[in-house]
């Protein structure tokens, strides 16, 4: 009887407790905006470790986006288990979250992607999390429109780059109805105003 409730204790107590909410969605549908909203209302953020540079002419490494790695560093934490949520050829990249941030995390928000949602939730239970997974979106016009903004401020080098994003985003939006169904809730919005009031809402109800 000892034995088994002191091993039962050892689980508890390695196991974790806590909610995290898993934001994915089309590019440029907002996911950045809702992520911030949830930090702004008190709840971790949960960076991604990925062998792939800064984007051109993005913020990404001044905000912190991505913890920016060698290939060297990523093989090491893989091999230590260090990581969950594991991509290892994403556009020739490798993708990760630390799993030790989460495990300790009370409240923590994450951006993932729509092949690794149901994945990603399996993980996070099995380290004893309440998960919510959202999806953010707007319109096909707008999320195109947005794209052309992106393009404005010099994050595509070239329209070779900005073409594949336009592919990339019309077999999205061709999917939408499917992949919204993988979440607990949906932000459709196309003003980013009211994004920010809905995820600010899910921010305080979760």
């Amino acid at each position: 009887m000892t034995f088994h409730k002191g091993w039962g204790t050892y689980l508890k107590e390695n196991q974790g407790t806590g909610t995290v909410v898993a934001i994915f969605g089309p590019s440029a549908s907002g996911k950045s905006v809702a992520r911030d909203v949830f930090v702004d209302n008190g709840w971790d953020k949960i960076v991604s470790f990925t062998t792939r540079p800064p984007r051109p002419g993005s913020a990404e490494a001044e905000n912190r986006e991505y913890e920016f790695i060698s290939p060297e560093n990523f093989q090491d934490l893989y091999d230590q288990d260090r990581l969950l949520n594991v991509n290892l050829a994403y556009a020739g990249n490798s993708y990760g979250n630390d799993k030790e941030a989460i495990r300790a995390a009370d409240k923590a928000v994450m951006i993932t992607d729509k092949t690794s949602v149901m994945k990603l939730k399996k993980e996070l239970r099995s380290l004893g999390k309440t998960v919510y997974a959202i999806y953010v979106t707007a319109s096909p016009d707008e999320l195109v429109s947005r794209q052309l903004k992106r393009k404005e401020t010099g994050e595509y080098e070239s329209p070779e780059q900005l073409a594949a994003r336009m592919k990339e985003l019309e077999k999205e939006v061709a999917k939408d109805e499917k992949v919204q169904s993988l979440a607990d809730h949906v932000i459709q919005e196309d003003d980013i105003q009211a994004t920010i009031a809905r995820a600010t809402q899910l921010s305080q109800e979760l």
